[in-house]
């Protein structure tokens, strides 16, 4: 909404209210009865409306980026119209209509309408705008955003495909740079021989990627390089998703036995989001980072009828049956892209002038890919819930809930490659059953026939929930539960004899073949699972100032295609309330739990299912399925201290997580790769002085900790090494508020300091080196190339300070009853992050200085993950109360 608009709109808003007002307490009109009457109306209502200046504003610059600070909503506008609520009332309390809106104008905006009568019908209509702003400085090469068609100019394409091969054509293919050729000094050398060979960690491969390399041999004279290709050609554009949500919620009491709920809420997502798009049959380059399109609806509907009476027994019962629906549908199916490095090949597929990548390679046309989508799915449940009083003991109630539900999804498949195939002349090939070449093996395949045109997708689930609560005597209660979760995939199997990767190249069995047979047959996993839940909980009213209870728990999951078939985990829970005196209150709490799998046989579950030739490290345990032994424990005290006033509140908490070792892979003489440890622990302290009437003050501290080590292997046999990641997080806050004139100006200061470091390492897994005498010997090491783990360092700081002036009352006597406020606020907010993994993100990552970027040498990306911002504001407000 405009500056000028939103003047007009507050403007009109102060008028009306106004009016409104005087209309309200006019002595002149009969009609309108003072609020007090029966057969009257009244108004009430608020509004605040104001407008900011920045001293330092967030931009679009990688170091001050506005995305972090905008993230949920345009905190930068000069104008806003933060609150408008009015109300329009009848003096008997029969009926009411509330009219609310929040940050109006902006992108984050909220209307809601409330129309009631008390007791019997409540209307709510709501219109919610929700935006959610990734980036505002991601670059891109590609047109088109927004839309399904991603494209890239055919002179873009042709120079970064000549930087790739700078002594190649698209008739003779890639010229030197083939993987086992590197320019050592400037000249081509062979990777293990030659006149310059064996190559090292310095050398590169042969082509034109850098704008320093321009006018060397590298790049064959005048040929551009790649960096300065992306550099000339990259635009700005914002990347997030705006959430516009509109609702209708309707509640009728019919009378003291009957309510009727009906829900409907229809949410569309707009916007961008970044997606790596692979444009090769390996699993890593040619790859960009494109801006996919997202344009999608999700509907949600329910109705409901809840019946309440009285038992014969004289306790209470009531029942409700619940009926919903989910609806998902996306605007498209699909999107495409074109490969940046494609070349002057035919961008439609095989063709005459199709570029070839490598000089041991046949012709691969892979000029455009598609990706799919969510497909297009739908949810339908039923639930039924019914609660009862139970004779017996000093009280007694029994719920139950039981519900079904039904996900179906049967949307039609996209062809498994928007590029044609080879439809004659080779043995296998026609319309039907187009051939695809494989890249690898060098040869024209056949693409089997799809085993049907859809999914046919479907999934049943069942809830069934029970709990008795009983109070066995004044003192004692115990609460029993259990539980079943019952997730059915029903989708009948699929397996694909062969299929297309990455619209490149053709995966078929066979070892020669790409993926190295790892990659067909596919079948597809139709996993499921049965989930249990039992728990005895016991509570003890031991005196008049302690309360203790213990609570055992049993968790059962029974799955079907996962790497194990049954894991149980059961649980013991002590807690207490304690009040010794009436300064001092304790709450602690403490749950020891242990989880066991049955059989856990990745090979036969999973991989046999999958894949016939698909193998999984032996020794792996998943950690959402591995054994595991889990200590949670809080504490928390309320301390009022001899100060008149002050209340302190230390508090304390721990998740403590250790992976034991399976006994299994002890006895082959291994170690257990995976997670073995995650440990989080917390302490802080919360501060809140009332000095006096005038005068209150807080603080708080909070310091976690987070500690995870895992054991992973760099081959077989297996070479371990153990890996470090910890976190630490300070968080601070302070505040004050100051009656500096009671009644009249208010002074408010807040404040938010949090520092939080991450940290991680590796080297070779200490047991490991016991074994082989300490030297390392077949210890897995970081590869001499890579580089170390530098600490990652965040500080958000937030400091605000609001002043409130109350405009005298009898001013305002002249336009009515009602109070007014002007608001004077300073702000200043800084996030400043610290991250290897951002820090040096550029579109174009390739650096002749470490070989780890070798692969990035055809990879573009977006750079638009900058957090970083500094913002400092003061803002002037105006609300109006009547």
């Amino acid at each position: 909404m405009s500056t000028q608009r939103k003047l007009l709109l507050f403007g009109a808003v102060l008028s009306a209210a106004v009016g409104a007002n005087r209309l309200a307490s006019a002595d002149e009109l009969p009609t309108l009865a003072q609020p007090g009457g029966d057969s009257g109306w009244y108004t009430e209502g608020e509004a605040a409306a104001g407008g900011q200046v920045f001293i330092k504003k967030p931009g679009d610059t990688a170091s001050n980026s506005a995305a972090k600070f905008n993230e949920y909503g345009d905190n930068t506008d000069p104008l806003f119209l933060k609150s408008l609520n009015f109300a329009l009332v009848k003096n008997d309390g029969s009926f009411r209509v509330d009219l609310h809106g929040a940050n109006i104008g902006e992108d984050n905006q909220k209307l809601e309408a409330d129309i009631e009568q008390p007791g019997s019908q409540y209307l709510t209509l709501g219109w919610y705008k929700t935006p959610q702003l990734r980036s505002n400085t991601a670059e891109t090469i590609y047109g088109g955003v927004g839309s399904t068609d991603l494209t890239v100019p055919n002179s873009v394409a042709q120079a970064l495909y000549g930087g790739l091969f700078p002594f190649g054509s698209v008739s003779t293919g890639a010229g030197f740079n083939n993987p086992a050729l590197f320019v050592t000094n400037g000249l081509p050398t062979n990777a293990a021989t030659g006149p310059n060979g064996p190559y090292t960690y310095a050398s590169q491969p042969y082509g034109c990627f850098l704008t320093s390399q321009e006018g060397t041999g590298a790049c064959n004279g005048a040929q551009k390089s790649i960096q300065t290709t992306i550099n000339d050609n990259e635009h700005k554009i914002n990347l997030g998703i705006v959430r516009d949500r509109k609702e209708i919620d309707y509640r009728w009491t019919a009378n003291e036995h009957w309510n009727i709920e009906v829900n409907y809420s229809n949410e569309h997502r707009t916007g961008v989001q970044e997606q790596g798009f692979l444009f090769s049959s390996s699993t890593s380059t040619p790859m960009a980072q494109v801006p996919m399109p997202i344009d999608d609806w999700t509907q949600d509907a329910t109705i409901s009828a809840e019946y309440f009476n009285k038992t014969a027994w004289g306790g209470n019962w009531n029942a409700m049956v619940k009926y919903g629906v989910s609806l998902y549908t996306d605007a498209f199916n699909s999107f495409t892209a074109e490969n940046p490095f494609g070349g002057p090949g035919n961008l439609n597929g095989a063709g005459l002038l199709c570029p070839i990548t490598k000089t041991t390679y046949g012709p691969n046309c892979y000029g455009v890919g598609e990706m799919g989508t969510a497909p297009d799915n739908a949810a339908q449940t039923v639930t039924g819930q019914v609660g009862v009083d139970l004779p017996g003991f000093k009280s007694n109630r029994y719920m139950a809930t039981l519900q079904f539900t039904e996900m179906t999804q049967n949307e039609a498949f996209i062809p498994m490659t928007i590029n044609p195939g080879v439809t004659s002349g080779s043995p296998g090939c026609s319309v039907l059953t187009p051939c695809y070449y494989d890249n690898k093996d060098q040869k024209l395949v056949p693409l089997a026939l799809m085993p049907r045109n859809s999914l046919d997708g479907k999934v049943d689930t069942t809830l069934f929930n029970n709990v008795l609560s009983t109070q066995l005597t004044s003192d004692l209660k115990n609460k029993l539960s259990y539980r079943i979760y019952d997730y059915q995939n029903d989708t009948p199997a699929f397996t694909l004899a062969n299929w297309v990767v990455n619209d490149t190249a053709i995966a078929s069995s066979g070892s020669n073949s790409v993926g190295s047979g790892a990659y067909a047959p596919h079948t597809s996993l139709l996993q499921s699972y049965i989930k249990q839940n039992a728990a005895d909980e016991l509570t003890w009213r031991a005196t008049s100032w302690a309360t203790v209870g213990e609570n055992s728990g049993w968790e059962q999951y029974r799955y079907s295609e996962f790497a194990a078939d049954v894991t149980n985990e059961y649980s013991e829970k002590i807690f207490g309330r304690f009040t010794p005196t009436d300064w001092f209150a304790l709450r602690v709490d403490d749950i020891y739990s242990w989880r066991r799998y049955n059989n856990y046989n990745w090979q036969d579950f999973v991989g046999n299912l999958d894949v016939a030739s698909a193998t999984e490290a032996p020794f792996l345990r998943d950690l959402d399925i591995a054994n595991r032994n889990r200590d949670v424990a809080n504490l928390y005290a309320d301390i009022t201290t001899p100060i008149s006033g002050l209340t302190i509140t230390p508090t304390a908490g721990l998740r403590w997580d250790d992976y034991p070792t399976d006994p299994s892979i002890l006895a082959a003489g291994g170690m257990q790769l995976g997670l073995r440890t995650d440990h989080d622990w917390n302490v802080g302290v919360e501060a809140d002085w009332t000095v006096n009437s005038n005068v209150s003050l807080d603080f708080s501290y909070t310091y976690e900790r987070i500690a995870q080590t895992m054991i992973g292997s760099q081959a077989i046999p297996y070479q371990y090494y153990a890996g470090s990641m910890g976190e630490a997080v300070n968080t601070l806050t302070a505040g004050a508020n100051f009656k500096i004139i009671p009644d009249r100006l208010a002074l408010k200061l807040s404040a938010t300091y949090e520092l939080a470091n991450d940290a991680w390492s590796t080297g070779p897994e200490p047991g490991c080196l016991a074994v082989n005498g300490g030297n390392g010997t077949n210890c897995g090491l970081v590869s001499p190339g890579n580089p170390a783990y530098p600490s990652e360092n965040t500080q958000f700081v937030h400091l605000d300070a609001t002043a409130t002036y109350k405009v005298d009352p009898s001013y305002l006597a002249q336009f009515g009853k009602g109070e007014m406020y002007l608001q004077l606020q300073y702000t200043w907010e800084r996030n400043a992050v610290t991250n290897w993994q951002e820090d040096s993100t550029a579109t174009y990552l390739y650096s002749t200085l470490n070989s780890s970027t070798v692969a990035f040498k055809d990879m573009i990306f977006m750079a638009g993950d900058n957090p970083n911002y500094n913002a400092q504001a003061v803002a002037a407000s105006l609300i109006v109360k009547w």
